[in-house]
């Protein structure tokens, strides 16, 4: 009765969790807006699942499904110990949930002389729960000793490996007291001898205290004579279901370390009170799944189904005009996106503007933060509206493709960072990147300033005092809108044809020597870092990054305000004492 009734009660609350999550799916939007509520939403995604699966690209489909979300071999070839994390706790416990949970209806209709106390399951049973097992303690111990992803954990992420942790563990400690289970036994010799000689339950006893390691109170009495009846017993009714449990060798040591307590154990019949323990946790997984980051299960593998029944492209129309499939489809997929983040932490720390975010200390720029932001703000507005630290973080972020590619759960986050910038371009949050507050310029500025200005070891370096954000706001046009340099990939096609770069002794070993390291220090929100740069001095304006750079960036325009600039904040600083050399190159 406890187990049907907790089974139908953990169903229904997964029911309705689901049922709100794909509310939330339909009705998020991020990105242009277009014409259509939740009913055509919801009418489009069936028709783009009917797609994947009845057009040419359902071979695409299910090759991405198996390669992103079974396999993950994205994430095998970024990180190997990573993979063999996710890969041993999906598939140890799927493969239990398959043949252990589901013996009934799953196992049996494979193998139909199929028992759960004979081999190969003995054995496989405790396998793929120990799989499980090595999985969860791999997860804890990067959480614990990796500082960006300790950083990540939140309470939600412990509970959840908690959780597979206790339900794996009531599982080996129920196998271990059945095994040494007096009544248990009883019940057996009950059912399948009924009232025999009471000189072959006592041979049985033998034989199973002996090899099934089975703990009776008072102890069975083993001789010669009794075991080789009750061998021969043995052999004749109950190996057909029971092997000897040598091959549980994660459940048979548990077994043997509860051996002075088995009898008080089984008086308590203990073994009945770890199996409600262990499906009550099972079911509350169950239960708990749209709520914490198992739900990717099932976000996942319907993203990628919507993304092979829809083309890549999206085509623009007008907002008045009909929204197309694909452009419905693209927006639920978003909000999939924000839904199927697991946040463990992969983009933030493989991010190449990661540094960026100890520099401005705006943890915003980061993907995983970024993205529990934007969900927060969705929640709240049901759109992309965000505030200037989520605005600058948007503009930072170079649209690499990396945290997309190192995603294990699949997710295209390259076109959630798109939406959202078109988010906040709608919502006038533009200016929100300058008006942002800055830290103050850290060491490495002083750092950078002074190999930017002293030509030689005699020559001290100008104390340049920071230009104020309204100052600069009048003073540079380009350099202060972050629509001149939001664009940049950081791809570094600027500073490969730059003259003053092919120049230098060892560009590569020089910090200051590249224009596309200026313009990430303007993304970052430092244009005192940018104004103190080298490459601002050496450049000869010859405007081959401006007209080489594939984002269409006014590169050269960019340096030649960050030098004017400059030139005006030394003047100020000491107009009697600025050497020639400097002037005339300023000049």
């Amino acid at each position: 009765m406890l187990f049907q009734t907790s089974l139908y009660l953990a169903l229904a609350i997964c029911l309705a969790g689901l049922l709100w999550r794909c509310y939330l799916w339909l009705s998020i939007t991020i990105g242009p807006p277009v014409p259509g509520g939740i009913g055509r939403r919801l009418l489009a995604v069936i028709q783009g699942i009917a797609a994947a699966l009845t057009s040419r690209r359902l071979m695409a489909g299910g090759v991405a499904v198996v390669r992103d979300a079974l396999l993950q071999l994205h994430l095998l070839k970024a990180h190997p110990l990573r993979w063999l994390m996710h890969f041993l706790i999906f598939w140890g416990f799927l493969l239990l949930l398959l043949f252990h949970a589901f013996d009934d209806s799953v196992t049996r209709w494979w193998f139909p002389d199929y028992a759960s106390t004979v081999n190969p399951f003995f054995f496989l049973r405790n396998l793929l729960g120990a799989l499980v097992l090595l999985g969860v303690l791999l997860a804890l111990v990067r959480r614990c000793f990796l500082p960006a992803l300790k950083r990540l954990t939140t309470r939600r992420d412990t509970l959840a490996l908690a959780l597979l942790a206790a339900i794996l563990l009531t599982g080996f400690l129920l196998e271990a007291t059945q095994i040494v289970s007096e009544p248990i036994f009883d019940e057996m010799v009950a059912d399948y001898h009924g009232d025999e000689d009471p000189e072959e339950v006592a041979a049985l006893k033998a034989i199973w205290a002996r090899d099934y390691h089975v703990v009776f109170d008072p102890p069975a009495t083993v001789t010669d004579a009794l075991i080789t009846a009750g061998a021969a017993l043995n052999e004749e009714s109950c190996t057909v279901c029971h092997s000897r449990p040598t091959a549980a060798f994660a459940s048979l040591p548990l077994a043997m370390a509860i051996t002075p307590v088995a009898p008080a154990l089984n008086r308590m019949r203990a073994d009945i009170w770890f199996w409600h323990l262990h499906y009550l946790l099972c079911f509350l997984g169950l239960a708990l799944l749209p709520f914490t980051k198992y739900r990717h299960l099932v976000t996942t593998p319907l993203t990628l189904v919507l993304r092979a029944g829809d083309p890549q492209t999206e085509a623009p129309s007008p907002p008045a005009l009909t929204p197309t499939r694909a452009q419905l489809n693209r927006r639920t997929r978003r909000a999939l996106t924000l839904d199927g983040c697991t946040f463990c932490g992969a983009c933030s720390r493989h991010c190449s503007v990661a540094p960026s975010a100890e520099i401005i200390a705006n943890p915003l720029i980061l993907p995983s933060e970024k993205l529990s932001a934007l969900r927060r703000a969705t929640r709240r507005h049901g759109n992309g509206k965000a505030d200037a630290a989520f605005a600058e973080g948007s503009y930072i972020c170079t649209e690499c493709y990396r945290c997309t590619r190192l995603c294990p759960a699949g997710l295209d986050l390259q076109d959630l960072w798109r939406a959202s910038k078109a988010d906040l371009a709608r919502h006038s949050c533009t200016d929100l990147h300058a008006l942002a507050v800055k830290t103050p310029a850290s060491t490495l500025f002083d750092a950078l300033r002074a190999g930017a200005h002293a030509a030689s070891a005699n020559r001290p370096a100008l104390d340049v005092p920071k230009v104020p954000t309204h100052a600069a706001a009048q003073g540079m046009a380009l350099c202060d809108d972050p629509a001149t340099f939001q664009a940049c990939v950081q791809c570094a096609v600027c500073s490969s044809v730059c003259p003053v770069v092919a120049a230098a002794c060892e560009p590569d070993q020089d910090p200051e020597i590249g224009p596309h390291l200026v313009t990430n220090l303007l993304r970052m929100g430092q244009p005192e870092l940018a104004q103190a740069s080298g490459m601002v001095w050496s450049c000869v304006t010859c405007y081959q990054c401006q007209e080489n750079c594939p984002q269409h960036i006014r590169v050269a325009d960019l340096l030649y305000e960050l030098r004017n600039r400059a030139w005006d904040t030394l003047k100020q600083a000491a107009p009697p004492a600025l050497p020639t050399d400097l002037e005339e190159v300023a000049s």
